[in-house]
């Protein structure tokens, strides 16, 4: 349940919601899966074919590697592992990684099932990060915090409820029938670790297969090995309501690219679009404060005047002062509608 094992495709939900979260992308908006060579990297997708141009939507059902490293170059790699441990968790890199490689979205940062558990119960909790409670007879935990909007997670499950039937079924198994589950699934390089995880209205489940001494297992798949202990464990919880969640206000519903804002219509390279990028605070920071001390906020490139947003609820000039202690997300978005955020946490000293 503690050993880190690669989670392979499955922290790619991470990634999306992130970049939704900064609306740098949207479900309909297009991305290019074709060979893209990241320095001397050549990223391919499992069956080493390519899709042309898809929707955000089907590149994350379909599990398409490039889209993923091209969002993840979006978000960044270091803002990304900075939220994933501002969530709780702790990610394990091979020892002269620096951090920096966008080999994480497809599994080179290890994460155990209790970590992944963590992490898709922010998921299912619209963005609320917090430690989980593993026996009833102790202390509950603290509060979880906000690390990404309502919004955002929203789409990350109105996409993955409607992912394809998984290999093996001619028509919707009965778990999915019964409530409505976002899935998904992964597979580490050299079949060593095979993973599906998935959320419903009120349960999160996680599995992981492999050998224990890491061990190759060739040709078994997440989707074959393990999501289908993941449908028979839904299948055994206790029923629950499978009418779909309302979109929050601020999600932006369209099906089509061309409904959206040309600056959504198709994912840019990082750093292309001009849009503004948070200079201080910077990703995952730590702030010591004390009582009443504001924190200056600053950002580079964007255009026209930009406005700055605490946990969603904008902020009257580029000051602000933290309620307390605990963790926020700042973000910043200039008049072209283009934005960055990051997650901070507050400490208050005497």
């Amino acid at each position: 349940m503690r050993a880190r094992r690669s989670p392979g495709s499955a922290l790619k939900p991470l990634i999306y919601a992130m970049a939704f979260d900064d609306r740098s992308l949207h479900p309909a908006t297009i991305v290019d899966d074709v060979p893209v060579r990241f320095r001397d990297w050549l990223p391919r997708n499992f069956d080493r074919e390519h899709q042309g141009g898809v929707s955000v939507r089907q590149a994350l059902q379909q599990s398409l590697n490039v889209p993923a490293v091209l969002a993840l170059e979006k978000v960044g790699v270091r803002r990304f592992l900075a939220t994933l441990r501002a969530a709780g968790t702790e990610p394990l890199l091979a020892p002269l990684d620096r951090g920096d490689g966008l080999g994480v979205a497809l599994g080179s940062a290890a994460l155990s099932p209790l970590e992944m558990a963590t992490l898709y119960t922010g998921l299912a909790n619209e963005g609320r990060f917090g430690p989980l409670r593993l026996r009833t007879d102790r202390p509950p935990p603290p509060a979880p915090e906000r690390l990404l909007g309502a919004a955002a997670t929203w789409y990350v499950r109105d996409i993955l409820v409607d992912a394809p039937v998984p290999d093996g079924f001619t028509s919707l198994p009965a778990a999915l029938r019964d409530r409505r589950v976002a899935w998904k699934t992964g597979t580490s390089a050299g079949y060593r670790d095979a993973w599906a995880a998935g959320y419903s209205a009120h349960w999160t489940v996680v599995v992981w297969v492999g050998h224990a001494d890491g061990t190759a297992r060739p040709g078994e798949l997440g989707r074959r090995s393990a999501l289908p202990i993941l449908l028979k464990a839904f299948d055994r919880l206790p029923g629950e309501n499978n009418v779909p969640p309302p979109p929050p206000g601020d999600a932006l519903l369209a099906t089509h690219a061309g409904d959206l804002p040309p600056r959504l219509r198709r994912l840019a390279p990082a750093g292309s679009d001009g849009g503004p990028r948070i200079a201080y605070p910077p990703p995952g920071a730590t702030l010591e404060l004390a009582p009443g001390e504001t924190v200056p906020l600053m950002a580079q490139g964007g255009e026209g005047t930009l406005r700055w947003l605490v946990d969603g609820r904008p902020l009257d000039g580029a000051r602000w002062l933290p309620p307390g202690a605990g963790g926020a997300r700042l973000a910043v978005i200039d008049e072209a509608g283009r934005s960055s955020a990051v997650a901070v946490r507050i400490v208050q000293r005497p």
